[in-house]
């Protein structure tokens, strides 16, 4: 079974708040605070970027349950895999794949640290093992929360939440 999810559009352009933001921040006669170069990111500071382009799609068969976001089905650039037969999920981003390193999972405060692994297929991609009773992956499943994924040096991606992710998770659990 393959479900879409589509989020709701989004209304209004990005240029008139950039505009009033910058007039604002002019009008004040002071620079604007802005934090300092390689400062951490904080929340806050991420809560304004956009999220990644793309869509969930859901799929669930005998063997396994997969949850993909991408710009289409065939186009994937984040998968998580249930391998019911073993239990094993796994988190896999396409699209990278140069050496081993630690990937930092976010969602609604909560966040775990994935050993990631390039793909030995030929295709770009890093993948690791996940705990699928770590609460952050269960958060996936919440609508609302942002789901952030990337390593060091990367940008990260921003996914919105979907409540399939929770059929996923729940058959490797």
């Amino acid at each position: 079974m393959r479900h879409l999810f589509r989020p709701p559009p989004r209304r209004g352009g990005a240029l008139l708040p950039a505009l009033l933001l910058t007039l604002a921040a002019c009008s004040q006669g002071e620079e604007a605070d802005s934090p300092a170069p390689n400062a951490p990111t904080t929340a806050a500071d991420t809560a304004s970027e956009p999220l990644t382009a793309g869509e969930w799609f859901i799929e669930e068969t005998a063997d396994s349950a997969v949850a993909e976001f991408g710009p289409d089905a065939r186009d994937p650039v984040l998968r998580l895999v249930c391998d019911r037969g073993s239990g094993t999920l796994t988190l896999i981003h396409i699209g990278r794949g140069d050496e081993e390193q630690i990937y930092n999972v976010e969602v609604g405060g909560q966040s775990a640290a994935v050993q990631m692994s390039p793909s030995q297929t030929g295709v770009p991609a890093m993948l690791g093992e996940v705990d699928a009773t770590q609460p952050v992956f269960a958060a996936f499943s919440q609508t609302g929360e942002t789901i952030e994924i990337g390593a060091t040096g990367e940008p990260a991606l921003r996914l919105p939440g979907h409540t399939g992710i929770s059929r996923v998770i729940q058959a490797c659990s």
